[in-house]
């Protein structure tokens, strides 16, 4: 990864530019492929497991992994060719390259955003200059005088504050009066 980092004469702006330059070994098996010829591997790889991921190792001859050298694009080849062939080999062995194919297609589908970047740089922009300090409330009364003339503006000093007014303490509620029942009393009926 390379950083790059710039600083604005008086305006206070800085800029760093970051150049992500890794490639691991997984990113070169998998090629980065156009959208459209990594759904068509996706969709092979669900129905025919393997033919789909050799199909993607040949493509980075035409239409995958923009910018690769020609030692990049054979050893992708080569890796994706034999993945295909294990893929095909262990379909029959608990359908496990089958399910195999369908996560390397899916990973298709992850890395053909990679295609589509136009660069590998992310730039950002950074403003350093402190902020401004908080405004002070003004009021302003803008009512005419007599004679069609404004009143100059008037500054009122902030509101005060006062204290919460006082609780005052509150007996209980008065004792039920009603048909001779308390309150918490249940009253039975007779049939």
């Amino acid at each position: 990864m390379t950083t790059v980092v710039a600083t604005g004469g008086g305006g206070g702006t800085t800029v760093v530019v970051t150049k992500n330059e890794s490639h691991n070994a997984c990113r070169a098996a998998i090629p980065a492929m156009h959208i459209g010829m990594a759904v068509f591997c996706l969709i092979v790889n669900i129905f025919m497991p393997g033919i789909g991921t050799i199909f993607a190792g040949f493509s980075v001859f035409c239409c995958a992994n923009k910018g690769a050298s020609g030692g990049e694009m054979v050893a992708t080849l080569c890796i994706n060719f034999w993945v295909g062939l294990l893929q095909i080999g262990t379909v029959w062995f608990f359908f496990l390259g089958w399910i195999w194919s369908i996560m390397w297609g899916a990973a298709f589908l992850g890395m053909s955003a990679d295609y589509h970047k136009s660069e590998d740089d992310n730039i950002i922009v950074v403003n350093s200059a402190p902020p401004p300090p908080p405004a002070q409330p003004i009021i302003v009364n803008n009512t005419t005088m007599m004679g069609g003339q404004q009143a100059p503006p008037q500054q009122y000093p902030p509101p005060q504050q006062y204290p919460p007014p006082q609780q005052q303490q509150q007996g209980p509620p008065p004792a039920y009066q009603g048909q001779g029942q308390m309150p918490g009393e249940v009253q039975e009926h007779k049939m």
